[in-house]
Parts: structure tokens; sequence; C-alpha cells
């Protein structure tokens, strides 16, 4: 107090102006005692004039009023932020106001200035909400704080202040940079004002960002809108910056990726884009076309709008490439469509290539005189530079160009000797050109000579006509008279006169004047005219002109008029017409039928020669080219008859070596063709079956009895031959037939099997029976459709069964099948059709043998005769189709419809009978699809020349889905075996047939396959399997066999290999084990052996193989017997089985043999090693297994032995043999469990040490009767004794001792848990049926099964999640997982993960995250259940975090809990925000969630039920309490009551009581200043007795008693108590100033030195005062100076009195007081009554005795004595009277 008080006095007082106020006076005055900093803020606070206060600080300090202004404003606004940086926003605004400022705008500024992140975030949502932020600062700011979210993105560009007004000052390119980056990460739209093309570009193109780069240039330059799947911002930014060709030819920097670089390039190609090094390079223009699939639209897309590249431009650069690289010809089709005058324009290169195209052009374009002369000139130096040469060369060029040259005249140029082209002088080349040409010489010389001429029209006609022009004209030169047509001697020499006859007229194309002349020469000759010289003579005429239409049809129409017949004439003259067509000389034509008559042969044989060459007999199919080559030949054939020669059979060998029979028994039955020349016609026929046919029907004929009468006695029937015209006898008929022919047979056959009893009784060898023959024979027969039936097998006469039919149209099936089986020739003949049509099967045979022998056509005839509406007719017309390779799907696929809807309407039976008499199988589906399948069949394998159409064919089926149509085997998979078999070029013939059958595919594939594999080729035999589904093993092992043959088995690889390749094939086991052992005997070494043995064991293993031990056991023997620098294959042991029990185990190992070799010593022991090996590696099954092989015995095996026996059941511990006890009682090695959990809960209380001992073994029960009832406990006890003694193989023993614990602990028997294979599950499962210890059996199963941190931190993490799910939906106040309280035992759980926990942390951090984002982003879904679901988990990950000690992810869980916070105070949820931060705890750095409850009026929420415990809570309050709301007590004092903080809340009103009492002395000082007392010169302070200051003291009392109660209730006694004698202090004070007046002063008690305690106690106080006084200020007065003062110097015996009621006289007190009044000398008599009165109130006898003594108060001394007190002094120094 006396320091402050000092300090205070340092103060400068300046006195106050005369001219202020009375109230200016007070403030002034009040100032005095104040700092600088005090009064800035007081006058700023309460809002004083200004100028009052820069003048005031201007006097103290001593400055100029600008300086004390500047002070004034630098210390107000240093307040100001202070204020801010408490959040007290409102009441900064009103400082500032009062000091004149304008709040908005200086908060503005230190918004922009401030480095707090908070406190800009606190002030930029104030002025926000004002509206005083523009949006160009808002977006700044919204720029920052991004920024510093992402400092570590954006650490290369870190600003040197994290202010606004740092961030403003960066230059436009640095903010655009920054932004770039943060859009790409953050993708937030608000950063589009400081984003820029060229740097979001690049950031892309760093980023190798190829999807977004490609979007935004097909936003830019593609016309399609929408169906980009990016977020909106992306969208928008990309739409609103146009791609610049700077950021094109950026694209091909260096910093950009290569792959990145080229598919953006290529992408802008797309467009006709290219950067500029690209658009200078033709073949990287056109790679980049092509690799964006765009080369065939080049033009159209350089001629796009956004094209950079004109197409002149591609095409210059074409034709500079073209040029450089003499591509001439692909120069000349590239630019054929262009102007190469646009071309030439844009490129520098000149060439006289180029030029020639064009001229070219020109040329055709607008052909013209002068642009020819340009081609001339063009050419002619494109060819030769030298033109004077090329055209000494090429004088017809020359001409040509002087011709076409304009104003070119030939005579000037000879003249003048010059002709110039193109500056070049080509005269030298004019005159040379005189020379080569004598015509240009003659018309040079007749223009330049004189013009001559002595010719006169005779000599004319002598030159040019060959006239003899003086004979004839002689009376021209006088020799004779003028000649006349009468003279007797022209007459005679030249008159004609021949005779005229009828020759005359013919010659003359006058038939009938010739005709009327012969007829009257005939009657002037008597009739004596032969008709053949005459016929002779106009055969000569019209075979000499018989190329002249006119003479030739005289001669004719003479020959007819006479009555001769012109047949020949005829013949002839068509003849030589044909051989000179032929380009036969015209003489020898002439020559050659002028001799006919007497040799007729040469001519008939050529002619026969040039017809039948001329003929294409491969088109024939053509009716109407077999029709034309039919009439063509017709004159050959009647040549021969006009001339009686043998008829021509060239074209009947032609056809028969073309295999057209059809057109050869057509032509030999048109002309009655000889049976012999027949005969050899038909030997070049190729098929043999054809030709024996063909033969036998021309050798035989149906005999017919010439006795019959042919209409005697008829019946019905006798209609069906007269409608077909049978009127005529036989004899009549045998009549007609003159010559043997061919006219009335078809085909025949040789077979005579019977028909039945109906006989036709013809003569089979009569070979010239006629078809009416037989149909007459046929209708008298008694059953006439059966004989027609026979006739036409006979006859091979189809047309029989035809007619057939209209005797019986019930029976068209036989009469059908009858017409198919003749036709196509594959059946005896007299075969029985009628019992073939009832069985379906046969049916189907005969039509399927129909396809096989290729008479598809046959088929469909047969059909569209027979049964038209069947669907089979629809499916032959399909088949024949695709035979004739016309595979157009649209076509075929028509007739499938028809098909399909015609098979629509059959019926489908289950079954198919045997014998259909009903022939219902026409109409059964089944049937008629399975015929169809085998038809398609049969035409895939015999209809095709060729493997390549097959394939056709079967694509086409493929094409069409046949499987649609009828029920057919997959056709993809036989295409795809005909292409292998294509591919594989092995000449392999697949079994189509075969394979469509349902029953034989396999079989059909597996043929193929060996065929395959005789050629080793493997890869094709394995494609064929996989097709067919056939097993590879066969294949694979005989290729592995091959292989071995082929010595790759050197390869040290090789088995592995193989053994891959079976598996990868998957071959059966057996076959592989077989394999390997075939190779057991021929390995090379020992190590080559075992690997064999151990490769073959794999197998037989896997597969549980009956030989699976006997080859363990030879792979461990060959195993031994290696050299041990060869054992060296850490994979010697199988795998331990997981879920394998022990009783398993020895039933497995049951049918194990034993050994039977003697093993040698060191065998044994290398078995023995690997057993223990094996237990070592925690391998139990194969060290029993080889146990079992081989007889190892060891201890610790034996031990793991007993232990799998009892935690099985299968002993229990009173079972025990007296080995077994031995085994456990036996001393030796004994361990305790060392690595056991890191914390286990003791409740498996019975396993105490001494009760595991191995002394207590002895002990254990031998009866049938369990301790306790149960022998779990005693089970559990054995095991864990033999876990300890276990010295190899202790995993297995841990693992059996935790697992038999499990089982007790979730009460599930042991061998289940052994064999379950989902111990997740029944982990889950048993926590969820509430089993025991579940911290311990999570524990346990995590060790057992050997879980990954991942499998350990993913199961804990689900846990958690249902847990917390579980717990936020239950609404309980209780946490609890597996029985532990979250929030208080959560730390047990993390110990399972160890060093893990910030592993666990983040997936349940991502959890969380994740589902706070879906909330994030529903709108009428949002549950606030999820909320709280997130925010349990966040504090769940927030504790693994702190495990950990991860500050990284503690500043994650602290960053997500600030925006869930933001979010939760949308929604006002004040519990949820609080449940947050007192859960996560971090209340330093989340002090922003007080701010926020402290400012929405929420700040109870704190105080909630249970909060009373949370001690770092409680402290968070207060320390926030005191730090920024100092002021706010009543809150202050609701967190400490709230918190049981009684001692905190009694020290806030012993504080309010001292700030009383402060200003209480404070204004009783001014109050003596006022009355002109100095303070600082009075001892005390003096109280006015004003109501002001009964009212301070009043409250001060009050403030003091409460603090009283509340340490009493904080049981802080002393502080009570202090307290307490403070409040009675006050209260003293009161009662001084009671009964004073208003005027009145009273000495000031409070805040008293020790020297005016001590002055006051002494003069001015009583005791009982005093003692309230000293109690109050803990003071320790000196009680004899005070009492000497009092009672001795002021005889205040009142005082004494008072001292005596509470103090005794000490005898230290007294004897101080005694020797203060002997060193005063007192002597007044009252001075010493008063000494005595204070001495007589010592108790102390002796003392008071020598102190009267010393102080010689004998009267006292005689009382003493007299009293009997002290009588044994009676007799020592004293006497009554003595004075001594």
């Amino acid at each position: 107090m006396a320091s402050k008080t000092s300090h205070q006095r340092n103060f400068s007082k300046p006195p106050p102006p005369p001219n202020l106020s009375k109230e200016h006076v007070v403030i002034w005055t009040g100032w005095h005692c104040k700092g600088d900093r005090e009064v800035s803020r007081e006058a700023a606070a309460k809002g004083i004039d200004v100028n009052l206060v820069v003048l005031f600080l201007s006097l103290r300090k001593k400055v100029t009023a600008e300086e004390a202004e500047s002070f004034f404003k630098e210390e107000v606004l240093l307040w100001v932020r202070e204020l801010l940086d408490r959040k007290q926003i409102f009441r900064a605004s009103h400082v500032l106001k009062n000091i004149g400022l304008e709040p908005n705008k200086e908060l503005l500024d230190v918004f922009r200035t401030t480095t707090q992140t908070d406190l800009r975030e606190y002030i930029g949502n104030h002025l926000k909400k004002s509206s005083e932020l523009s949006d160009e600062v808002q977006q700044s700011w919204h720029f920052l704080d991004l920024i510093l979210d992402n400092n570590v993105l954006v650490s290369k560009y870190k600003l040197g202040k994290d202010s606004l007004e740092c961030l403003d000052g960066q230059s436009r390119q640095w903010k655009e940079e920054i932004a770039a980056k943060l859009f790409l990460r953050t993708r937030d739209a608000l950063l589009l004002p400081y984003l820029s093309a060229e740097r979001l570009w690049r950031q892309l193109l760093i980023y190798n960002d190829t999807k977004l780069l490609l979007i935004w240039i097909n936003i830019q330059y593609n016309n399609v809108s929408g169906g980009y799947k990016i977020p909106e911002c992306f969208l928008k930014v990309f739409q609103s910056f146009p791609i610049t060709s700077e950021m094109v030819n950026e694209v091909a920097s260096a910093d950009v990726a290569a792959n990145t670089r080229q598919i953006v390039l290529n992408e802008f190609s797309k467009f006709g884009i290219f950067n500029s090094t690209d658009a200078n390079a033709l073949v990287t223009i056109l790679n980049r076309l092509d690799q964006s699939d765009s080369i065939e639209n080049v033009y159209d897309i350089l001629q796009g709008k956004h094209s950079n590249l004109t197409p002149n431009k591609f095409l210059a650069l074409l034709v500079e490439y073209c040029l450089e690289h003499e591509l001439y010809h692909v120069m000349n089709v590239c630019i054929k469509d262009f102007d190469l005058a646009s071309i030439k324009a844009v490129t520098s290169i000149t060439s006289p290539y180029l030029d020639v195209i064009s001229s070219f052009r020109q040329l055709t374009s607008a052909c013209s005189e002068a642009v020819l002369y340009d081609n001339i000139v063009t050419v002619s130096k494109f060819l030769n530079e030298d033109l004077v040469d090329y055209f000494k060369s090429n004088p017809i060029v020359l001409l040509a160009l002087m011709f076409f040259t304009k104003d070119a005249d030939f005579l000037n140029i000879l003249t003048r000797k010059s002709f110039v082209v193109g500056g070049v002088e080509l005269f030298q080349a004019v005159s040379k050109l005189l020379d080569d040409f004598n015509v240009v010489k003659a018309v040079y010389n007749k223009l330049t000579k004189p013009k001559t001429c002595s010719l006169t029209y005779y000599d004319l006609l002598e030159r040019h006509m060959k006239v003899q022009a003086k004979k004839l004209f002689s009376f021209q030169f006088g020799e004779s008279a003028m000649p006349h047509f009468g003279a007797p001697d022209l007459v005679k020499e030249y008159g004609y006169s021949k005779q005229i006859n009828y020759l005359t007229y013919v010659r003359e194309s006058r038939p009938s004047k010739a005709c009327k002349l012969f007829f009257i020469e005939q009657l002037q000759c008597c009739g004596e005219a032969d008709s053949k010289l005459v016929q002779k003579k106009i055969y000569k005429l019209a075979v000499r002109n018989f190329y002249c239409v006119e003479t030739t049809t005289s001669c004719v129409a003479f020959l007819e008029m006479i009555g001769v017949d012109a047949q020949a004439l005829k013949v002839a003259i068509t003849s030589a017409n044909i051989l000179y067509s032929f380009n036969c000389l015209y003489e020898s034509v002439v020559d050659l039928f002028l001799k006919v008559e007497n040799d007729p042969y040469p001519v008939l044989r050529l002619l026969e020669n040039k017809i039948v060459e001329s003929i294409d007999f491969e088109s024939f199919s053509n009716p109407d080219v077999f029709i034309e080559a039919l009439k063509f030949h017709d004159i050959a054939v009647r040549f021969a008859l006009c001339y009686d020669l043998k008829l021509p059979d060239l074209f009947l060998k032609q056809c028969a070596s073309h295999g057209m029979w059809l057109p050869l028994l057509v032509l030999a039955q048109m002309w009655n063709y000889p049976i012999e020349q027949v005969k050899t016609a038909l030997q070049p026929l190729k098929n043999p079956n054809l030709l024996e046919h063909i033969s036998h029907s021309v050798q035989h004929d149906i005999q017919v009895d010439d006795q019959s009468v042919l209409m005697r006695e008829r019946d019905s029937r006798s209609s069906f031959l007269s409608r077909i015209g049978v009127q005529k006898s036989v004899d009549t008929l045998q009549s007609d037939l003159g010559v043997s022919s061919l006219a009335s047979q078809v085909s025949g056959g040789s077979n005579a099997s019977s028909m039945g009893s109906d006989l036709l009784e013809i003569d089979v060898s009569n070979t010239k029976t006629t078809l009416a023959q037989t149909l007459i024979r046929c209708h008298n027969s008694t059953d006439p459709p059966r004989a027609l039936l026979q006739a036409c097998q006979l006859y091979r006469n189809p047309l029989l069964a035809v007619l057939a039919t209209s005797y019986e149209p019930d029976s068209i099936v036989t009469n059908w099948l009858t017409w198919l089986a003749v036709s196509s020739e594959i059946c005896h003949t007299f075969t029985n059709f009628e019992t073939v049509a009832v069985s379906g099967d046969s049916v189907a045979e005969l039509l399927e043998k129909c396809i096989r022998n290729r008479f598809s056509k046959v088929l469909l005839e047969s059909l569209a005769i027979f049964l038209p509406t069947n669907p089979l007719f629809h499916f032959a017309d399909f088949l024949h189709t695709c035979v004739n390779l016309d595979f157009a799907i649209p076509l075929l696929k028509s007739k499938l419809d028809l098909f399909k809807e015609s098979l629509g309407k059959c019926r489908r039976y289950s079954i198919v009978s045997k014998n259909d008499l009903e022939l219902t199988y026409l109409k059964n589906k089944i049937w008629i699809e399975t015929t169809c399948l085998r038809l398609l069949s049969s035409a895939i394998e015999f209809n095709f020349s060729s493997l390549h159409e097959q394939i056709q064919f079967v694509q086409c089926l493929c094409g069409m889905d046949i499987a649609q149509y009828i029920n057919c085997p997959d056709m993809q998979s036989l295409l795809l075996v005909l292409t292998t078999l294509c591919e594989s070029g092995g000449g392999v013939r697949f079994d189509i047939n075969l394979y469509l059958d349902v029953y034989n595919s396999e079989r059909a594939v597996t043929g193929c396959i060996d065929k395959l594999l005789e050629q080793e080729l493997f890869e094709t035999a394995k494609k064929i399997a996989r097709i067919g589904e056939v097993a590879l093993d066969k294949i694979v092992l005989m290729e592995c066999r091959h292989r071995y043959r082929n010595n790759d088995h050197a390869d040290k690889s090789f088995w592995e290999k193989s053994g891959a390749q079976f598996k990868t094939h998957r071959i059966s086991p057996g076959s592989v084990v077989e394999f390997y052992l075939e190779y057991v005997d021929k390995a090379d070494n020992a190590l080559e052996k075992h690997q064999l043995l151990k490769l073959a064991h794999e197998w037989a293993k896997d597969y549980d193989l009956p030989t699976k031990y006997d080859i363990e056991r030879q792979k461990w023997l060959a195993y031994v017997r290696l050299d041990k620098s060869k054992r060296c294959d850490n994979m010697v042991f199988e795998a331990q089985p997981v879920h394998l029990t022990y009783k398993e185990m020895m039933e497995m190992t049951a049918a194990i043999p034993k050994c039977e070799e003697e093993l040698t010593h060191e065998v044994t022991g290398v078995l023995e090693w690997l057993a223990k090996e094996a237990l070592g590696q925690g391998n139990f099954w194969q060290a029993f297994r080889l146990e079992k092989m081989f007889g190892c015995r060891l201890q610790d095996m034996e031990i793991l032995k007993l232990s799998h026996s009892l935690a099985e059941g299968v002993l229990l511990p009173y079972q025990l043999s007296s080995e077994q006890r031995l085994l456990l009682s036996s001393c030796g090695h004994y361990r305790r469990l060392s690595h056991r959990r890191t914390f286990l809960s003791n409740r498996l209380s019975s396993l105490s040490t001494a009760s595991l001992s191995p002394e207590n073994v002895s002990c254990l029960p031998t009866t049938a009767e369990p301790v306790d009832g149960t022998p779990v406990q005693d089970t559990l006890t054995l095991l864990y004794i033999l876990t300890e003694k276990v010295t190899v193989g202790v995993e297995i023993a841990h693992r059996i001792f935790m697992m038999y614990r499990i089982s007790l602990n979730i009460e599930i028997p042991y061998h289940v848990i052994v064999s379950n294979s989902d111990h997740v599950k029944m982990l889950k499962d048993a926590l969820e049926d509430d089993c025991m210890h579940k911290l311990d059996v999570v524990h346990d199963f995590i060790r057992v099964y050997n879980w990954s941190k991942d499998e350990i931190t993913d199961f804990i993490c689900e846990e958690v999640v249902n847990a917390v799910s579980k717990y936020v939906r239950s609404k309980s106040d209780d946490f609890l997982m597996w029985n532990l309280r979250m929030d208080q035992e959560f730390h047990l759980v993390l110990q399972l993960l160890q060093d893990n926990c910030s592993l666990l942390g983040n997936k349940i951090y991502s959890y969380a995250n994740a589902t706070y984002k879906v909330q994030q982003s529903a709108d009428l879904d949002f549950k606030i259940s999820e909320l709280a679901l997130v925010i349990e988990l966040l504090i769940i990950a927030h504790d693994c975090f702190t495990a950990d000690c991860n500050m990284e992810g503690i500043s994650l869980i602290l960053k997500t809990c600030q925006s869930i916070v933001s979010h939760l105070l949308v929604l006002h949820s004040w519990k949820l925000i609080v449940r947050l931060l007192t859960g996560v705890g971090r209340y330093t750095e989340m002090s922003y969630v007080f701010h926020i409850l402290k400012e929405n009026d929420h700040f109870e929420f704190l105080l909630r039920k249970g909060s009373r415990k949370d001690n770092a809570l409680k402290a968070a309050l207060l320390d926030y309490l005191k730090k920024y709301c100092p002021d706010n007590k009543d809150l202050y004092k609701i967190v400490a009551l709230h918190f049981a903080l009684f001692s905190e809340v009694a020290l806030l009103w012993e504080r309010e009581a001292l700030a009383v009492i402060k200003n209480l002395i404070a204004i009783s000082k001014l109050e003596m200043q006022n009355n002109r007392l100095n303070a600082d010169t009075q001892p005390y302070v003096l109280f006015t007795n004003t109501d002001g200051t009964r009212l301070c003291l009043n409250k001060a009392i009050e403030n003091y008693t409460h603090a009283t109660e509340f340490h009493l209730q904080g049981e802080k006694l002393a502080k009570a108590m202090k307290a307490a004698k403070q409040a009675e202090l006050i209260a003293l004070q009161m009662s001084l100033l009671k009964g004073l007046s208003s005027t009145g002063t009273a000495v000031c008690l409070l805040n008293l030195s020790q020297a005016q305690i001590l002055a006051l106690i002494s003069k001015e106080l009583s005791f009982d005062q005093s003692l309230i006084l000293v109690q109050a200020y803990d003071y320790t007065p000196d009680w004899a100076s005070v009492l000497y003062e009092q009672c001795i110097l002021r005889n205040n015996t009142a005082y004494l009195h008072a001292f005596l009621k509470h103090h005794s006289m000490t005898d230290s007190l007294i004897q101080d007081i005694s020797r203060k009044f002997l060193a005063a000398n007192l002597n007044a008599p009252g001075e010493i009554a008063s000494m005595k009165q204070v001495l007589n109130a010592v108790s102390s006898v002796h003392t008071k005795y020598r102190i009267a003594s010393e102080m010689g108060f004998m009267d006292l001394v005689e009382d003493l004595i007299v009293g009997g007190q002290l009588a044994y002094l009676k007799d020592t120094v004293w006497k009554k009277g003595y004075k001594g």
C-alpha cells in the first residue's frame, strides 16, 4: 500500500485551468492520482471531452497539444486492440466513437492489418453484419483464409504477414498463381476474381490433370452443351476463360509431362488448333489428327471457326513436304481438289513440278490458246531445262507451240530468223524443224518462192485418178473426132453384150422378176430347166455374197418362189456369217462352202469348234444363258442334219466335262442324238455315280405291250389320261417312233428290288419306252399310284411321283420322298417309301442325306411342290441361299422369320413316335427343329468347298442369332473353333456334324484335339479345348512331355513353370501327380528328385489323394538325404491348418503308415531336428505327422499333445496317466509367461502362483469328482503349467491356453472355436451375447489369430461405431462398449493397439468425416442424431491421437471441430457444441466455443449435470472468465458455485469489498483536500460521516460476510476467520462514525500501515477495538508498549481490565512493562498506582514478588508474605518495616 501510494505521489499534478467548470475540475483533480494511460482510457470510456484530456496530458507531460493528442489516440487505439482481443467489439466501438473516430473505419483498418485469424474473423463478421464490408474486401478475406488453411500447398508463396494488408500488397501474378493452386484444391467458386486462364491452365498442366484439360477444351470449342460430369465451379470457370494461343503453346513446354502433352495437343487437333511448333510440322499435324481419329475429316476441321491453321497453309506444308521428299504422286492426289494459286500464295517454295500441275489444272478447267501455250512451255521446261535441245528432239511440240503462240507468224519467224519464248531464242530448233518435215519446208518454199504452175486438169486426172487422159480425151488433142454413144466402134468395143437372165435380177435383189423370167425360160425350154442346177447357181451366188444381206435374201426368196427348199441355203449363209464373224478370211470361207457338197465335214468341225469356244458353260445356271447357248449351237446341228452328217457332239462333251448333265440330256432329247453318241459324250463326266446312272438310263427303255388295248374297260381314272392328252393307241405311238432316241427317257436305274405285288409288265431292257407309254401302263395297273411310284424309281423320272399325287393326295409324303430320292439319286430302286414315311427318324435321315450330297436345291424344290406350307420349306430355302454363298443377312433373316412364323403354328409334342402312322411329326416342333439342326450341320459340313466358306456361313449364323429360330448349340463356339483351326494352318478337319449333335459335341472336340496333338499344335489344341469346355489334361501333359524331351527341363524353373501351367489349366490332380512321379526316377540329381516329390505331394495334399502320405514320406526321406548345403528351402514345412482340431489330426493321421525302411541314426537325428524346427515355427501339424511317419519322439511334443488333449476334453485332469503326471511334475526348465498380454484382469483368481507351481501337481484330483463341481478350472491350471514347461513350441502352447480361456469366457466348446473359420463373426456374436470379460476375450482373439494392426483397427473401429450409434440412439447417460465406460476406460481399449492408436484414430475420423459430409449435403434428410454420432466419433478419434501424441491428428480433429461447431451454431444445437468441447477437452484451442456460448447467452450449457467432475473444464472456465470477463462477477460466481469453488467465490466477495474500500478511501482523500487537509501529511485518513460513507461500509461488510460464508462452505476456516475479522473491522469503523454529525470525521481504520495500527491501539482505541483491529490486520502488537501507554501513562484502568479478559499477564510481558517504567523514571502517584495495578494482574507470585522488590513496592511484597503465598520468606531478607 505504501509503495503504491508513493508511486501515485510521483504523478505530476498540473493545476486545473481557471476556466474549467466545477464538474471538469472534479475530473481534473481525479486524474492527478492516475497515470497517463488510465487517464486516456477513462476519458475515452466516459466520453470526456478530448480537448480536456489533451490539455491535461500536455500540461502533465510538458509537451505540445499535437504530441499529447497523438499520445492520447495511441493509448486509446492500443486499448481498443486489447478490447478486440477480448471480443468486446461493441465496447471498442463505443470508445472509438467517444474520441471522435469512425468506429467502422478503424475496425476495418484493424481488420486489414491484424495477423490474428480469430480476431480478423470476429471483426469481419461484425462488419459484415453491419454491411460495412465491400465485396472486394470479403473476397480478399476469403482468399486469405484459404491461403492460411492450405499453408502446405502454398508454402512456396508464403506471405510476409498473415494479414489482408499484406495480401493486397502482393502482385496480380502472385495472386493468380496462388488462386489457381487453391482453386484446384478447394474448388471454391469465390476464387474466380483472382483466377486467370493462363495460371489455371499452367497448374492443370503441372498436375497432369488431363481430364479437366480435355473438358476445358471441349467446353470452349465443342458445340455440344452439357454432359460434363464435373463440379459446377469448374464448369463456370471453363466457360469464363477462353483458351489463348499462348496457353496452347505452353503445352509444348519442357515442364509438361510427355503423356499429358500428347493427350492435350491431340485433343486440340480435333478442332484444328496447333501450337506454333506443330503448326509448321506437317508430320506432327498428321500424327495428331490420326491419334485423335480425325484424319479423315482433316479439311472440315481446318475450315472450322476455331482452327488456327488454314487449309491453304496446311496444303502449303503438304506441298513443301512432298516436294522435299519427292512425293509427287501423293501431292498430286492430295491437292487435286484445291486451288493451287491460293496454295502458292502461302508458300515460298517454287517447284517446276508444282508449276506443271498448276498448268494442267488451268488447262482442264479453262482451256484456251493462251493456256495451252503456257502449258506447252511449262511442260517443256519441266522435261528439259534446255528448251532448244528439247524442241530439237520434239519438233512436233515446237510446231504446236508456234501454232498456239499469240501474234506469232510462221513466215515472219522464218524471215526474221527469231522465235523467242520465255526469253529463250528457239530459232535454232525452228531451223531443224524445216529439215525434219519436208511439208513444212515445202510450205516455206512455197511462201518464199514465186508461184509457177504448168499442170492441167488432164495431168491431175492421170496423176490422182489413174486415168489415161490422153487416150480418153484424144479428141482434145486432135487425134480423133468427138465421140458419141451410138458410134459403132464404141458399141462394138465397150457395149454390154451379155444376155440378161434370172441371175441378173437375183443379183439386183429383184427375186420376183427373176422368178418370172425363170418360169418364162422354163416354158420356152419346155420344162427342161434343171432345178438342181438352178439351185447350185443360186447357192454359189449366195455364198460368194454371204455378207450381203440384200443378195442372200434375194437368193433365198427366189428359191422359195420357184418351189425349192432353201433350208440348206439358209443354214449355209448363217454358218458362213458365223465363221466370218470369228475372223475367218473371206476367201477361205467362200472356198469351204463352195466345196461343201464334196466335203462338208471341215465346215462342220470348224463351225462347231467356233461355236463351242464362244459359249460360257460356267454360266449355265442362268436359264437365259443356257437358252441362248442352245439357240447358238442349233445352227451346227441343223448344218449336220442338212448334209446328213453325224450330229455334232462337242457341246455334249463340254457339258459332261463341266458336270452339267441336264443341259446334255436336254440337247440330246431335242435332236434325238443316237445312244452310242450320247454314251461317248458322257465319258468326260467326273461323277462316277452320275455317269453310271445316265449311262444306264440311255441304254435301257421301258417295254410296252403292243397287244394291249388302250381304252378298254377304263374306270373313273381314265379321266386323268384324257386330261393330260393321252388319246393315241400304243400302235400309233410306236408308229410315230421312227428312230431310236432319248425323247422318252430322263433317267434310269439298275436295281430290281420289288415294291409290292403290283409289278409293271414292262420289259426293262426296252429302252424305247416313252413317258406316255409309261403313264398308260401305270394307269392300266390295279394300283396306279404305286405303279407310278415304281416307274418313278425305275425310270428315274420324278414327274411320275407328282402324277401319283393326283391319284392319292393323302400319300403326299410318300410321293414327296419318292420324288426327292429319285431327283437326288440317293436311294436304291424300288425302295418302299411308305415304310420310310411313317418313321420321323428315317425321313430326317433321308433329308440329311440329301443335304450331304449337295442337293439343297432339289430338297427345296421338293418341298415347294409337295409341302409348301411346312416350316421345312422356309428353312430349306434359307439353306439353299446360304449354300450359294449369298450371305445377305436381311434376306436370310426374312426367310428365317417366315420359318419362325410357320413353326409357331406347329404343336410341340413331348416325344416323336418311332412309327407315326398319322405322320404327325411333320407338325411336331421338336421334330422340325431337330431335323433343321441336322440339315444345318450337314450343310455346314458338306456343302461348302473350303474352310473359309464354312467360317463365313457360321459368322452369318452368329450375326443373325440363329438360336432365336431353332434350338441349337452355341454357334459362336463353333465359329471360334473353325477360326482357330483356320489360323493354325494345320489342315485339321473338324467334324461339324458331330459337334452340332448335342450328345456327341464333346467327342467331336476330342477328336479334333487328338489330330492337333499328333501335329504337336498344343496352343491350338488348348484353344479348341477351352472353346469346347474339354479338360486340358491330355494337352498340357503332352506339351510338358514334349518340352522335357526337348531338354527344356534343364531350366531350373521347368517344374515350377509346369506346375503353374497345371494350375492355370486346372489339370486333374491325379494326372499331375502321375506326371511328377513318372520323372522322379529320371531325375538327374537328388535335389531335382526332392523337388519333384515335393510338387507331387503338394498336389496330392491339396486334393486329398490317397497317395499323399506315401509321397510325403518319400519327400522327407529325399530331403533328409540332401547335402546340408542344399537344405535351404525355407518353405520345407507345410502351413499349419488353422481350423484343425487335435481329434481331427489324430483321425487324419491314423491312416499314415509307419516307415518300414530302416533309418540310420543320422537320418533319425535330422528328422527329429525337423520336428523341433516345425514346433519352433508353430507348426504342430507338421511335427505331429513326422512323429507318425518316422516315430520321432520329443518331450515338448508330448507336452503339446497333452495340452491339446486337455483343452479338447480328450483327457480330464483326473484321468492323467502316471507318465503324464510325471511329465507335469518333472523338474527342469520352468518359465513364467513372460510375454503374456500387456494387461490382464485377475478374474481367474484360481491361477495363483501357489496353485500353479509344479510342487502342487501331485495334489491334483485323481477321482472322477472334479474340484468345485467342474473340471474347467483344473484344466486351465494344468494348461498354464504345461505352457510354462514348454521349451520348443511356446507359441503353440500359448495359443492352446488362450483359446481354452476364450472358450470359458464366451461359453463355447473349445473344438468349436478351433474349427470355426470366421473367428471375427464368432467374436462379434460373443460380444453381442454379453459374454464375460469382454476386453480379455478381445485381447485373446487378437493374440490367438495373430491379427494385423489393420485388422485390429478395423474391428475396433467397427465396434466403436456400433457402440456410438447405439449410445446415440438410446439417449442413455452411460456410454458403454464391452462393459467399459468409454469416457473413463477407453484407454484400456487403446492398449490393444499399443503404438497404433493413430491408425484407429484415422479410421474413426474418416468415418466421422464421411458421415459429416453426407449431413452437410443433406437438406430435408438432415438428422441431428447423425451429427451426435459424428461428435462422439471425433471425441474418440481425438483420444486415439492423444494416446499416440499425434499432433497432426489432433490438429485435424480440432480443425474439423471448428467446422462442426460452425454448423451446430447455425442449428443452435448448444448441447452438442458443449459435448464436443468437453469430450475433446482441448479448452485452450477451443476457447472460441466459450465465446460463442457467451455471445449467444447459453453459457449455462457448460454447467450441465456431470461437468462438476471435469477439473480441466473448471480450470478453463475460470481462466476464461478471468481473462475475458473480469467484470462479469455474477457469471464467475455461477461457475464457481457450480464447481463448488467456494473459496474462489469468497475471493470475489473479498475483492469487491477491497474495491469498495479502495474507492471510499480515495473519495475521503479528495474530501480532505476539499477541506484544505493534505492527506499526505495527515497521520490518518479521515472518513466523513456521510450517507455515501456508511453505504460503502455496509456494502463492504456484506461482501466480507458473504466471503466468510463461502470460505466456510469450502472448508477454508482460516480464510473464513480472516474475512470475518475484516467484516468485524468494518463494523468497528462504522461504530466510530456512529453518533457523529454529518460533517464529523473519524479515523479510517482501513488500509492502515503497521505504524498507524500501533499508534491507534496505543492512543486512540480501546482494547476491544484494538483487538478487532490487530486481528483484522493479523498484526502482532507490542502489548508491553501498548499497556504501558494505555495503563501507566494514560491510567486507563478499563483498558487493563479488558486486556486481562482476553490475555493473561505473562512474566515476560510484566517484565517489559516494568523495564519501561523504570527506564522512564516515573514517580507520579497515579503512574505508580497504575503500575502496581498492572503488577497485581500477574498470576505468578514469584514474578510479582521479584518485580515488586525490584521496583520497591514494599506494600505489595508485604501483602504477598502476609497472605501466606510466600510464607517461607518471612525468615529471610524481608522484615516488616524494612525499607532496605
